[in-house]
């Protein structure tokens, strides 16, 4: 039987949900590989298993941040920052939110550090782990995991092909399970497009790209001045990496500001936060300029509720005022790395050749 049928889902579950949150599975199908034991266990079980999975992977998380957050300097100031960092990154509040509504989002995050550390480490388990959890929510770490897989020097490449041969198998196993899964999943995404709860999700002005284009429908003059605020970030990104000595690799702030922008483009409500947790791990790394440029906007990640200081009212006001600082601070990031990739080109062009002898 496909988990995407819309007459089993409507069978199943027409006496607990209500018309306005009836909706089709839309979880793809990776999500399987962790819940398929769910069904052979009674409710209390399932309940429990579910809880189990999420009390192990924010250890595991918390360490995959530690790693890569590893910095070279053994001076004390730069130990305290990475420890500050991580622990950001561990207690962002929508670890918690996560944990408590069942969300896997905490899993994706812990994909998303193992993909960066399996191409950083060239440890092709750790990569197709990785791989694997982020399968569980595609929209948000698509954008990063095609981003750290074209990002140089070209490393595992034989995980790169085990990954593409991984996908085939699942999906060849699927079809013969049920030829049905993929149309089904396909229709079900149209279904749930169209539902009362993805309609109510939207009037509740989701973070990301999508909730601030909604809200800009009604503000063009807000959307203006959000275009110039982006335009002037990357700017002084791109000015900032030309006058500073190199302090850094360029592709660490391309990872961070593709991994905010990666989750940024897609809808997600704050149990999501999690997945900006690789962002302030990379943090470490970056010289103490950006850092100081980026604690407010990291500290707006681990707790958006800070917001609620500002003499901002509505809270619909400062989803829009997160969404602004995120899209900003990834253009930032992005021309950061790219002025630091040309400036890195541009000395090794002008570098004197030694003559043979």
């Amino acid at each position: 039987m496909s988990p995407y049928d819309i007459d089993n889902f409507t069978a199943c579950w027409a006496d607990s949900l209500s018309q306005d949150y009836m909706a089709p599975f839309v979880f793809p199908p990776g999500i399987f590989l962790l819940s398929f034991p769910m069904g052979l266990l009674p409710e209390a079980g399932a309940r429990l298993y579910w809880s189990a999975i999420g009390a192990v992977t924010v250890p595991l998380l918390a360490l995959a941040l530690w790693q890569i957050a590893r910095v070279t300097a053994v001076d004390g100031p730069a130990r305290l920052l990475r420890a500050c960092w991580v622990t950001l990154g561990v207690s962002i509040g929508g670890t918690a939110g996560a944990l408590y509504v069942g969300q896997p989002s905490v899993l994706v995050a812990l994909g998303i550090c193992l993909v960066h550390l399996g191409l950083r480490d060239s440890r092709a388990t750790v990569f197709l782990t990785g791989a694997v959890l982020c399968s569980l929510k595609p929209h948000l770490s698509l954008i990063w995991v095609v981003a750290a897989l074209l990002m140089p020097p070209a490393r595992l490449a034989r995980a790169k092909g085990l990954l593409a041969g991984l996908v085939l198998l699942a999906a060849a196993a699927l079809t013969l399970v049920d030829p049905q899964v993929f149309s089904d999943y396909l229709h079900a995404l149209e279904v749930h497009a169209g539902s009362p709860a993805s309609k109510l999700a939207r009037a509740e002005l989701l973070y990301g790209l999508p909730g601030l284009l909604d809200w800009g429908r009604s503000h063009p003059r807000g959307i203006a001045i959000l275009a110039i605020a982006l335009v002037t970030s990357a700017a002084a990104g791109r000015a900032l990496a030309r006058r500073r000595p190199a302090q850094c690799d360029w592709s660490i702030p391309m990872l961070a500001g593709a991994c905010l922008a990666g989750a940024f483009v897609s809808a997600h409500k704050g149990y999501d936060f999690a997945v900006y947790a690789l962002v302030l791990a990379l943090a470490a790394h970056l010289p103490r300029t950006v850092q100081a440029l980026l604690l407010v906007p990291a500290l707006l990640i681990w707790r958006p509720a800070l917001l609620d200081l500002l003499p901002v009212p509505g809270t619909a006001n400062h989803v829009v005022l997160l969404d602004a600082v995120l899209a900003c601070s990834a253009g930032f990031l992005i021309l950061y790395g790219l002025g630091r990739r040309a400036r890195s080109q541009q000395s090794r062009a002008a570098a004197p050749v030694a003559p043979r002898i």
